[in-house]
């Protein structure tokens, strides 16, 4: 035996629908009267169907039951609903709330339009993403990250030509350069600029941030000031998920490339590469002259 459907009862069975639709991505497999069949074996009743096969009303809202939904991409959900809300409006719509679990599993709790409870979380053992505001910045979030990256060959400009030279060192930060780090993403947070965290089992394992302002002229640039993953979870995807969200983000703040003064190590640059990144077409002389041995890399925003 298994469970085959859950069946609510609603007020509006095809406005209901759409809300599942547009916000869950569940489709419609069947309509009946009165009743809506959708992916994942959710079943919508109209309360008024309903009601006259029991012969009593259905007292609504009704918090005795709850449905879960699980979106390793929580942030994106969020902003995803707050384009819905812009848009549609409901009883209880601003009724939300998030929340952390000691796990590290991030969960938001909501109402959908008959007030049925709702929660959205992140998967338990997949990476979940989120920005991280100035005051979560500090010492003790990196106490599961491990910057160590050995290093042997890097890209050198010589010439007018880039060449590949052996150049082996180890690549590692002790407490004075994390006190560095926390500065510069906590000073990025607070001028509005982007700073974003990957996490796995609630321990941070990757990182990206964007600052801000825009340079370059005509290019557009928005800086992607740092994007790092810890040894231990490297060719996970953590990188690439981290570089699209930088992405997204300079584009909704009028940015038309990023700019990146990248780590010259083949590894690295190999990297930057695969996400689509070029040899910036105007060097910023600032970069150049703080890491002179840094590939000064764009990528175009679509």
């Amino acid at each position: 035996m298994k469970l085959k459907n859950i069946l609510i009862v609603v007020k509006d069975v095809e406005g209901s629908a759409s809300f599942y639709h547009d916000l869950f991505g569940l489709e419609v497999i069947l309509r009946g009267e009165g009743k809506v069949i959708m992916t994942e074996g959710l079943v919508l009743q109209d309360r008024a169907v309903w009601e006259r096969a029991l012969g009593e009303r259905v007292m609504v809202p009704n918090h005795a039951m709850e449905l879960y939904f699980e979106e390793p991409d929580l942030d994106g959900f969020i902003r995803k609903l707050d384009r819905y809300q812009e848009s549609h409006r409901w009883p209880g719509a601003a009724e939300r709330r998030l929340a952390e679990h000691p796990w590290g599993q991030r969960v938001l709790s909501l109402l959908d339009p008959d007030g049925i409870m709702l929660e959205v979380g992140t998967p338990v053992d997949q990476i979940s993403y989120r920005s991280l505001p100035e005051e979560e910045i500090c010492l003790e979030l990196f106490s599961h990250f491990i910057r160590h990256q050995v290093v042997t060959k890097c890209w050198r400009r010589e010439a007018g030509q880039w060449v590949i030279r052996e150049a082996p060192f180890i690549d590692d930060w002790g407490e004075r350069e994390y006190q560095v780090l926390i500065s510069c993403l906590k000073g990025t947070a607070a001028a509005g600029g982007f700073v974003c965290g990957a996490f796995y089992r609630g321990m941070l394992k990757g990182f990206v941030s964007v600052e801000p302002e825009l340079f370059g002229g005509e290019q557009r640039y928005l800086d992607l000031s740092s994007i790092h993953v810890s040894e231990d979870m490297r060719r996970s995807g953590i990188g690439e998920a981290l570089f699209r969200r930088a992405k997204e983000w300079a584009g909704e703040h009028g940015g038309k490339k990023l700019y990146i003064s990248a780590h010259s190590a083949v590894e690295s640059q190999a990297f930057y590469q695969k996400m689509g990144c070029v040899e910036a077409q105007v060097y910023d002389l600032k970069h150049v002259e703080r890491e002179p041995f840094d590939c000064q890399l764009e990528c175009a925003i679509l």
